[in-house]
């Protein structure tokens, strides 16, 4: 009687990696076989009633029989290629690899029950074990292994030839169907002490992406019809997407397989699979510890062997991998996946100041088996300055993977003043004037809120720019009227208007709100009264609104100017008074008031408010004999913290600050 290998072993290697042998429908068997296939016969065999991918058995392996202790067959110190011509898949594309790089590879000799030798590839995983392909051992009467060696053996009297004392197979392993349980454990007579290779676990999906490099190697033939290789080869090719699998073979069960190889022009030298490679390993580097973990065992193919339409299919050793532990009384539990963020999208917020603003956010790290530390840089909670920071955030488990990720905050520049457009937000006229005729006792203080009107924001205002007006105003019985605009509480000793009787007069102001966003306007005789708001300072923002506060008053003393406009400016120290610091002060925003003016000899009277040094050809305020008038002054300061008055004509001068700008 003919078996099955004897007619096997005369048919003509022709696929990358196939695991089992349907001969009927013209499907091979791959590793100690070789039989031509197409798609044809896939699509034949997925069409077979009663012929469908088994699913049990994955946890499940039944051990053999004892296997001899030694070859049974004559081998007269014969060389393996002379008895192993019929070896299917074989590596084709790599290159030699270094001596020690896959200290794990293990070579198999396996002598069939006939007599007939082929050669597979496996890997070692603990001391006495080897993993390999089902179809490898499926009709074996003894195993030879030699493991940690870059040479292929050249003879079977090789002496470092291990032999196996039994194979164990998994339970759900279907000889004639594709990828089905095509998974196997060779026990070994004699430990081996050479390095072993971890397995990828239920939990490391992350190692199957599609796009991942994934590692091949074997001894197997470098070309269709050439002879096996003497040195160990690899080559590196990218893992294939379920979808690209099942299109190329209607048998693909992604739950246990998983395939990987090159496809149209994305190499020119594709790697691939070929004859004597099955059994082999195909493994990957975790992304967190960078060690080499196994993903994969050289199962079957269709077509060349770089076939770039036909990728090579692999057993998927994560699907078996609780099976295998159990049977071999457990393996190390080696954790290959890094932990994994939940971080914001990228974050941009207004500063709330001029140093930026604090920004809080949460970030959030998990790890199958626990996170051992994580921390992001900078912090949720710290103030972040203008501009853009990467936050980049860390976290490490209990067997040092590391899993990273990155977002960006982005922190614009407050305003430091917002322009709307101006709206009337107080008019008098239709009810009573405001204030005292008389200008003693407690003239009347008219609280305006100004939170969420006209365009304004409900919260954050450190100030609001009006333009105040005065009409029908009627002096008090003693000097002229006047108007304070302030943050209510206090009336300060300070002005923003004046005025005479039957007056209607104008004038900008920057008014400080009070913490509820009122403002309060205190009027010395009566009037009515008219405010626009034009827009407003945020709190925080570049501009520090104050209390308005007088430091100016030359009432006590000779007014400023002459006759000729030859006399020198008035210096005027304002850093360290009416709340603006000593220091870091760019300009002050000023009521600047005149009253008791002389007009010069020609033409009418001006003051110039400028930061000392040079004066410039320009006017803050003009005015005629007898009058007073007041405007509102954006300063700027000298390095000194001083602000200069030329007047033009002669005057008293009366200043109060009312906020400042930083340098």
């Amino acid at each position: 009687m003919v078996s099955r290998k004897d007619v096997m072993r005369k048919l003509i290697v022709n696929a990358v990696v196939v695991a089992s042998v349907l001969v009927a429908l013209g499907v091979v068997a791959l590793g100690v076989v070789a039989l031509g296939v197409d798609s044809a016969g896939l699509a034949a065999l997925a069409e077979q009633p009663g012929v469908v991918l088994a699913t049990e058995g994955a946890g499940d392996f039944v051990a053999s029989g004892s296997l001899a202790e030694s070859w049974d067959a004559p081998t007269d110190g014969a060389a393996v290629g002379e008895l192993a011509t019929q070896i299917a898949e074989y590596l084709v594309g790599g290159s030699p690899a270094a001596s020690g790089a896959y200290p794990w590879m293990t070579f198999l000799v396996i002598e069939d029950q006939w007599g007939g030798f082929s050669q597979c590839g496996g890997s070692l995983i603990a001391p006495l074990w080897v993993l390999t392909a089902a179809h490898c051992v499926e009709d074996a009467a003894a195993i030879g292994t030699i493991t940690g060696r870059t040479a292929a053996p050249t003879s079977l009297s090789d002496p470092a030839f291990v032999f196996a004392a039994r194979t164990v197979t998994n339970a759900g392993y279907v000889p004639a169907l594709f990828g089905v349980g095509d998974v196997a454990l060779v026990e070994l007579r004699e430990a081996n002490s050479a390095q072993t290779i971890n397995l990828a676990t239920p939990s490391d999906s992350q190692l199957y992406t599609a796009g991942t490099m994934a590692t091949l190697a074997g001894w197997g033939v470098t070309a269709v019809g050439a002879p096996t290789s003497p040195v160990l080869l690899a080559g590196e090719m990218p893992i294939r997407s379920s979808a690209d699998c099942t299109i190329a073979y209607p048998t693909f069960d992604p739950t246990f397989n998983t395939c990987a190889g090159y496809s149209g022009a994305e190499a020119t030298q594709p790697v691939g699979s070929c004859s004597g490679d099955s059994g082999g390993p195909l493994f990957v580097r975790s992304a967190g510890t960078q060690e080499l973990m196994q993903v994969g065992i050289v199962s079957y193919g269709v077509g060349q062997c770089t076939s770039l339409t036909y990728p090579g299919v692999y057993m998927r050793v994560s699907a078996f991998y609780d099976g295998i532990a159990d049977f071999v009384g457990g393996l190390p539990a080696i954790d290959a996946q890094s932990p994994l963020w939940s971080v914001p999208a990228d974050i941009t917020v207004e500063a709330t100041g001029s140093g930026g603003a604090v920004v809080n956010y949460t970030a959030t790290a998990s790890d199958n088996v626990g996170v051992a530390s994580s921390s992001c840089a900078p912090p949720s909670g710290l103030s972040f300055s203008i501009g853009t920071t990467t936050v980049i955030c860390t976290a490490t488990d209990a067997a040092g993977n590391i899993g990273t990720a990155t977002f960006k905050v982005t922190i614009t520049p407050m305003p430091t003043f917002v322009p709307l457009t101006p709206a009337r937000v107080l008019d008098t006229r239709a009810s009573a004037r405001v204030g005292s005729a008389a200008g003693t006792g407690t003239p009347l203080t008219l609280t305006l809120s100004l939170f969420g009107k006209a365009g304004l924001p409900s919260s954050g205002i450190g100030a609001v720019a009006l333009n105040v007006t005065v009409a029908a105003g009627e002096d008090p019985t003693i000097g002229g009227g006047f108007v304070t605009v302030y943050p209510c509480g206090t009336s300060p000793d300070a002005s923003n208007l004046n005025f005479t009787t039957g007056q209607t007069i104008p004038n900008s102001v920057i008014a400080p709100l009070s913490a509820t966003g009122t403002v309060c306007f205190y009027v010395y005789g009566t009037a009515h009264l008219l405010a626009d708001v034009s827009g407003y300072f945020p709190a925080g923002s570049g501009f520090t609104s104050l209390t308005p506060a007088r430091i100016l008053n030359t009432r006590n003393g000779a007014k400023a100017g002459n006759a000729a406009g030859t006399a020198a400016p008035y210096v005027l120290k304002v850093t360290g008074q009416g709340g603006v610091p000593a220091s870091g002060v760019g300009a002050v925003a000023l009521n600047v008031t005149v009253t008791q003016t002389e007009n010069p000899t020609v033409g009418g009277g001006f003051v110039t408010v400028y930061p000392c040094g040079t004066r410039p050809d320009a006017s803050n305020l003009n005015f005629t004999t007898g009058q007073t008038i007041p405007n509102s002054v954006i300063a700027p300061v000298s390095a000194s913290g001083e602000v200069c008055f030329y007047v033009y004509g002669t005057t008293h001068l009366l200043a109060d600050v009312s906020g400042y700008f930083p340098t």
